[in-house]
């Protein structure tokens, strides 16, 4: 039996902090003008997409954020380590539509480790692909498929600290039992 859809009453308030000793440290050399840029349009973003991404996965998830402040802490994207969401750190790039992608799926890892869900939630292949499917329906649902198929293949190209062939096998081989436990 799926359990309903239910109304998330609370959500997290996001905030950005820059940290420019962290920035220094992970990415010695970068432009920090198009950084500046790039932030500014994505804290633009944020401000109208967060509250949505929060809401959304709380929604699809069936369960309520535990956390009241998500810190994110953005990077440049020349920084020698990939975003992640615990500290929450964020490679911002000039594409703002794939900024929030990232963002959504570092923010449904973050709520998925505090969450009853009935799932495997040791780190591994399996976990980022079940974070990958539920990316895809948060951000299908707010932004429409076609644009997170886009941002699904934008990631494919960039994100090198996964098997992505391995993480498609899994999400087709498990897609009927995850839609059955979140709907």
């Amino acid at each position: 039996m799926v359990k309903k859809s239910k109304k998330v009453k609370e959500i997290p308030e996001l905030q950005c902090r820059v940290n420019f000793f962290l920035i220094k440290k992970l990415s010695p050399r970068f432009n920090l003008k198009r950084f500046q840029e790039n932030l500014k349009s994505f804290e633009r973003e944020l401000e109208k997409q967060g509250n949505k991404i929060l809401r959304e996965i709380g929604k699809i998830l069936k369960e309520e954020w535990k956390e009241k402040d998500i810190t994110i802490y953005p990077i440049p994207p020349e920084a020698k380590i990939p975003s992640m969401s615990s500290p929450l750190l964020l490679k911002i790039r000039s594409n703002q539509s794939f900024n929030l992608y990232v963002l959504t799926h570092e923010l449904i890892h973050r709520f998925v480790e505090k969450s009853n869900l009935k799932i495997d939630k040791k780190p591994g292949i399996e976990l980022e692909a079940f974070v990958v499917f539920v990316t895809q329906k948060v951000f299908s649902k707010i932004f429409g498929a076609k644009l997170a198929r886009k941002m699904r293949r934008i990631e494919k190209r960039i994100v090198m600290s996964r098997d992505e062939k391995m993480c498609e096998e899994i999400i087709k081989r498990k897609k009927k039992f995850w839609e059955e436990l979140i709907g």
